[in-house]
């Protein structure tokens, strides 16, 4: 990893209009993305964490222009890709791919693996029947599919081989950025960490960068350089992986790192558990100030629900949206006592 930025997005967001409750009820507008700032470097995995409906999905198709931002700017190796028509896009598709969480709704059931690996390269390419048919065989050896796979349909593969043909299809380009949408949250646990293996290891065999979505913060600690935390369309804390698992800044990330389990063999110290009481509310329905304050266990009387928190410098390399962070950090603000809970003895 280097300092070099491949992809840099200002003030994204992204807006719908919905319906609202009722049978008169009026349309509103909701933003699961609202105003992101965000930097990928060239050659490093961005973890992006956070909870269910979070926003974290809707980002990642954002910045790549799968699902493009109602306003701010994505630039990916220096140009304005918000501002490319339909030609432009379909040249920068070869750079931006994606692998999505459910490894069977996104392959088309009546192709073949040939086919649905094969396909970008017809839509993107000059080459002959024979030049994409060899290229597909390379790129479903690389991620490990058996010797035959190209004529099979998506059914006769087992799920871990799904995702893998979803990998391939994303390689089969030569891109350089890709997003993992939730890539191995519906595997079984041990075909995850061979996929994990195998995102890692094409890291380091073809120069990849990664945006890596879930919401599972041992994996996203595993694969990643550096970690945003979501909640509710903002990016609330930003730092290095080290950094935001020895020493999280912000409430919700607190929250996150203590439902973790934790066992009496590992050296790392017992959290006290947080509890997050609620669900999150309504993107229809924000809260004034920090849209945190409704569930956070450090809350306080004053600025918490009058000022909205920018996303600000509290250590080098380390971001957070939170007025108190420091004094969280430093033991000044405690957790109150209805919205913690002891922490189970370690099995």
């Amino acid at each position: 990893m280097n300092d070099e930025i491949l992809l840099s997005a200002r003030d994204i967001v992204r807006e719908y209009r919905v319906a609202g409750s009722g049978t008169l009820g009026r349309r509103t507008t909701i933003r699961p993305v609202n105003n992101v700032n965000l930097d990928i470097r060239r050659g490093e995995t961005l973890g992006l964490v956070g909870e269910s409906g979070s926003g974290k999905s809707t980002l990642g198709r954002s910045l790549i222009m799968v699902d493009p931002p109602t306003s701010g700017t994505v630039q990916f190796g220096g140009q304005d890709i918000t501002r490319l028509r339909r030609g432009g896009l379909r040249r920068i598709r070869t750079d931006l791919q994606m692998i999505f969480q459910d490894p069977y709704a996104s392959l088309n059931p009546r192709w073949r693996a040939q086919d649905i690996v094969g396909e970008g390269l017809a839509l993107q390419t000059q080459l002959s029947r024979r030049e994409r048919r060899d290229r597909v065989a390379e790129v479903l050896e690389r991620v490990g599919l058996p010797a035959g796979a190209a004529e099979k349909y998506p059914h006769e593969f087992s799920g871990g081989q799904r995702q893998r043909l979803g990998i391939a299809r994303a390689l089969v380009l030569n891109p350089q950025l890709i997003v993992a949408d939730e890539s191995v949250s519906a595997l079984d646990v041990s075909v995850q960490s061979r996929i994990l293996n195998l995102l890692q290891d094409l890291k380091a065999d073809l120069g990849l960068t990664y945006l890596f979505i879930s919401h599972d913060l041992a994996v996203v600690k595993y694969v990643s350089d550096r970690v945003a935390v979501m909640y509710l369309g903002r990016v609330v804390e930003l730092a290095s992986s080290d950094d935001v698992y020895a020493a999280p800044l912000h409430p919700y990330t607190l929250s996150l790192l203590s439902a973790i389990p934790q066992s009496s063999r590992t050296a790392a110290p017992v959290r006290q558990r947080l509890v997050l009481h609620g669900d999150p509310p309504s993107l229809s329905r924000l809260p004034s100030g920090c849209p945190f304050r409704t569930r956070c266990p450090f809350v306080q009387p004053t600025r918490c629900d009058s000022e909205l928190p920018p996303l600000r410098a509290a250590a080098p390399g380390h971001s957070v949206a939170c007025h108190w962070a420091e004094d969280i950090a430093a033991g000044r603000i405690t957790p109150r006592a209805d919205r913690t809970a002891t922490a189970p003895t370690p099995a």
